[in-house]
């Protein structure tokens, strides 16, 4: 029985290194036949993001050329090559894989070109992923991120992470955009191409890429931002946008200047103008706003949770209490985070200073419990403000019958990481538009039987 196992175990093992294998070379003939511009997104957090918001504003500035992306979070090394490949769903069966070979070779062999800038998001979790994927094919521009202690359970320590990634440092052949909290990771490389900075946060200054003279705007519940794009002494472009918060603005302005290079590099008119209007639609479950039944707002940011993006949607809201609705309670409902090595105490623990002024807070699953409870504790965080819960249920049942006893208006929160805490289920039971569920991350009906 042992043996038959081992033998089965072997074989599905080679069939997959086949499948990959076969596909790989599939999307990486299709690239060098077609010659798309390739820009690639790296790095621990906010990938999926900042690809969307440059996708989508390269296609409002420069609409004469196809600009490409994967619908979903294609970025391990299977779904790289379907994204390239332009192959949009995939199931790990016997006749779904023969579809998708087909569909690959066939595309390789007799598609036209489909793009002429690829805007690609890279993901690594194990050693040796990004050879794997630098083998597919290589970015003439590449943006790096902000770097986070997640998502990355497979390497000894957060170095070992950094010395992977940073085999992209020869593979780029253009330009390269970093996170200016990178600076200290490049300082002993000697890079042959143009390297430029942008932050991440409102208080980095010293950066090649910035805005000023940020704004919340708000009418009843649309809330909206405005920012000043800095193009040098003599002109400044403000830019309009549905999207609010420091990062957001600061991934724009990286766009922004993405598209002035891309419109060099394929000798097309790029258009000066003293403000434009940019609509960015990012996947729901990233800080997208639901009307609550009660009559509350509730940002959902749902898809995952590190200490960094933590901290960015706590001061989001926070920010926007302060300066556009500063009548309403402030009510976070957070879950743990995970992946981060054995850092998971301290990242924490480091959460209490973040959540004080919290009016409510509702917490979720054990690392929660035992190390930012007893902090806050600790802190004289008045007990009769937080209550914990070991399944999103609960935590429901608890938060509706509180808004429903408020007679302030709240803003809500919900944070953590995904895998089996599930707490997005808690957000379906309370939105005002029932419509709205699908907007909910992980309600495929594979995940929902899994929730079961």
């Amino acid at each position: 029985m042992l043996y038959r196992c081992l033998t089965n175990f072997y074989f599905f093992a080679l069939m997959r290194r086949f499948f990959v294998s076969l596909l790989a070379r599939c999307a990486r003939f299709y690239i060098a036949r077609t010659k798309p511009y390739i820009i690639w997104v790296t790095w621990s957090v906010g990938k999926t993001t900042c690809r969307l918001i440059i996708t989508q504003l390269l296609r409002q500035q420069l609409p004469t050329l196809h600009i490409d992306t994967s619908e979903k979070n294609f970025n391990s090394e299977i779904w790289l090559c379907l994204a390239i490949l332009w192959i949009r769903s995939y199931e790990p069966t016997f006749f779904s894989t023969l579809r998708t070979l087909f569909f690959a070779v066939a595309r390789w062999l007799f598609a036209s070109s489909r793009a002429d800038v690829f805007v690609l998001e890279y993901w690594i979790d194990h050693p040796w992923d990004m050879d794997e994927l630098l083998a597919i094919t290589t970015p003439h521009m590449w943006i790096l991120t902000g770097i986070d202690t997640v998502h990355a359970v497979y390497f000894p320590t957060p170095q070992d992470i950094f010395t992977e990634k940073v085999k992209l440092l020869n593979a780029a052949s253009d330009i390269v955009f970093y996170a200016s909290s990178l600076h200290t990771y490049f300082e002993h490389h000697e890079l042959a191409w143009d390297v430029l900075s942008f932050a991440l946060h409102e208080d980095e200054n010293d950066t090649d890429i910035g805005f000023n003279a940020y704004a919340y705007r708000r009418v009843d519940e649309t809330v909206w931002s405005e920012f000043i794009v800095c193009e040098g002494e003599d002109r400044m472009v403000k830019i309009r946008t549905n999207l609010v918060g420091h990062e957001h603005a600061w991934y724009l302005s990286l766009a922004y200047e993405i598209a002035q290079i891309i419109a060099v590099r394929k000798n097309l008119y790029f258009p000066v103008e003293q403000s434009i209007d940019v609509s960015v639609d990012l996947q729901p479950w990233r800080m997208h706003r639901f009307a609550w039944k009660w009559w509350s707002i509730l940002l959902d940011s749902s898809y995952n949770a590190s200490p960094w993006s933590m901290r960015m949607m706590i001061r989001l809201l926070t920010d926007m209490r302060q300066q556009l609705f500063p009548e309403r309670k402030l009510v976070f409902c957070l879950g743990e985070m995970r992946e981060l090595w054995n850092e998971s105490k301290s990242a924490h623990e480091w959460l209490v200073n973040h959540v004080l002024h919290a009016d409510r807070l509702f917490l979720i699953w054990q690392d929660i419990y035992d190390y930012l409870l007893p902090e806050l504790f600790a802190s004289w965080y008045a007990t009769d403000r937080v209550t914990w819960f070991s399944d999103a249920i609960s935590l429901w049942k608890a938060l509706d019958i509180y808004l429903s006893e408020q007679q302030e208006l709240s803003l809500v929160l919900f944070k953590w990481s995904q895998n089996t805490i599930f707490l997005e289920e808690a957000v379906k039971q309370v939105l005002r538009f029932p419509e709205d569920v699908k907007k909910l991350c992980r309600q495929d009906a594979r995940r929902l039987q899994k929730k079961e």
